[in-house]
């Protein structure tokens, strides 16, 4: 993936829990279910957390 790709599809450089899903469920040929729980695990919250902005920010 172009690097120029890479940085202008997050929100302004910054990585949203989405992107980083779609990005291990690319890299790393990941299920849905479980580039959400990967994700969620590295974050240390739990997978219904992922779309709580409160949380996230």
């Amino acid at each position: 993936m172009p690097v120029a790709h890479i940085l202008v599809s997050c929100m302004g450089g910054i990585r949203t829990p989405g992107d980083l899903v779609a990005w291990m469920q690319m890299t790393k040929k990941m299920r849905l279910n479980e580039a959400k729980q990967y994700v969620a695990d590295k974050l240390g919250i739990e997978v219904i957390d992922l779309i709580d902005e409160e949380i996230i920010v």
